[in-house]
């Protein structure tokens, strides 16, 4: 097991940064700014108020000048929040290639090749299929049970959950993967009920030192290898990781994830990528079937809102073709296993910023309203001009938009990514 050393601030930024997050940890945030600002605020106001020689106009202005103070110092709060808001998803789960082989070494390092570049990342790929699905069955097996946190998780609940301050926090019933078999081209996915709740809790929060010195990996997951699915103290739910691909398979769409996103907070995505997640009709009925079936139609309902095609969605619902590319489990979350897959849409770049609609006019799905992994743009990437750093962090190409008068502008990104973005191009890259 990895020792835990204390956390030691080794020049100004880092002392500031620990400082900052001791201070937010102790308290709710919107605690700490109205109090610290009504205090500043009553600390200069008072005196003045009870003071003889003080008259109307002058007792007026400086309450002005209390007020103004208040805010002030609201704001710097706020701003000193928002600069030190990227870190909230390092302290959560850690994504250096070197943290990662502290624990597991090079067994899961997979080489993503891609337009003449080169990249490393850590990957367990449990089962790759071939785009048309031949030659493989795959049968999920059913189970109404339902996790049960570790009692130590549970006990600690409450701090692991103030990971996710700057986060937006909601849950919903989620479908995990509770045992996996293969016998060569034979794959057989035991699944049982979990929530999001208990993901924030256990995968997106795997790296957060619980009392400032330990954390879930260092508990659960310290061993040279990931824990079996149906041994894993974790909530292990199944993600819906999708490339959409237009034209042809020319272009690509990467969403861009919004600052409020539980993790990955302003990289891109995959085309499609969410949990499977059941509706109160579907939660007490048994799932059991010999195909994906219905993790295929999941991914079919999150499409208008992935691809931002609400109104006219079902102009292309007949030109979108699905394919199972490979199952994995991510290294960087303790092992949360994901569905990858190719979506082809049979449209043209024109046709796409046809039918993708702007915030106002999407009425449906409250498109315009933020949630749980809200993407707050679409990059549209040519396929060709893809190319990745050396550690899978970066992104580059070139992307396009749509203009006011028409035209379709291009312009080069450099954009973090997301690890199971990587982990589908891999699938599509390594066959």
């Amino acid at each position: 097991m990895r020792k835990s050393q204390p956390k030691k601030p080794v020049g100004l930024l880092d002392s500031l940064r620990t400082l900052i997050y001791a201070f937010r940890k102790k308290k709710d945030l919107r605690t700490i700014i109205i109090s610290s600002s009504l205090a500043l605020a009553l600390c200069i106001a008072i005196p003045i108020l009870i003071s003889k020689e003080a008259n109307f106009v002058g007792i007026i202005c400086n309450l002005a000048h209390s007020l103004a103070l208040f805010f002030a110092s609201a704001l710097l709060i706020a701003i000193i929040n928002y600069i030190f808001l990227p870190f909230e998803d390092k302290d959560k789960v850690r994504t250096n290639n070197d943290s990662i082989e502290e624990f597991y070494g090079k067994n899961y390092i997979k080489e993503l090749k891609i337009n003449d570049s080169t990249g490393n990342f850590h990957y367990e790929s449990l089962f790759d299929i071939c785009e048309d699905g031949a030659n493989c069955e795959i049968e999920i097996v059913d189970s109404l049970n339902k996790f049960e946190l570790d009692p130590l998780i549970r006990n600690h609940c409450f701090e692991i959950l103030a990971a996710h301050e700057n986060s937006n926090i909601g849950n919903f019933i989620t479908l995990r993967i509770a045992g996996f078999e293969k016998d060569n081209s034979k794959v057989v996915v035991k699944t049982e009920r979990s929530n999001y709740i208990s993901h924030m809790l256990t995968n997106r929060a795997i790296d957060y030192q619980i009392c400032d010195r330990i954390s879930l990996r260092d508990l659960f997951e310290y061993n040279s290898t990931l824990s079996p699915l149906e041994k894993s103290k974790l909530s292990n739910h199944i993600g819906l990781i999708g490339m959409i691909f237009i034209e042809n398979g020319k272009y690509t769409l990467f969403p861009q994830r919004d600052k409020t996103s539980t993790i990955s907070k302003n990289m891109i995505t995959s085309g499609l990528a969410s949990a499977f997640r059941l509706d109160s009709n579907k939660c007490n009925s048994n799932l059991s079937h010999k195909s994906t079936t219905p993790f295929k139609e999941a991914v079919m309902e999150r499409l208008p809102r992935a691809m931002k095609i609400i109104e006219k969605f079902d102009r292309i619902k007949d030109k979108i073709n699905i394919n199972l590319v490979g199952i994995g489990r991510d290294v960087y979350e303790g092992g949360k296993p994901a569905f990858f897959y190719r979506i082809d849409v049979d449209i043209t770049l024109n046709e796409f910023f046809e039918l993708s609609c702007k915030c106002k006019n999407c009425t449906k799905l409250n498109q315009c309203k933020g949630g749980l992994d809200f993407n707050k743009r679409i990059c549209v990437a040519e396929y060709s001009t893809i190319k990745v750093d050396n550690e899978c962090k970066i992104l580059s190409f070139n992307s396009f938009v749509s203009k006011k008068d028409g035209k379709i502008a291009q312009k080069k990104l450099k954009l973090e990514a997301e690890k199971n973005l990587i982990s589908n191009l891999w699938h599509l890259n390594n066959k």
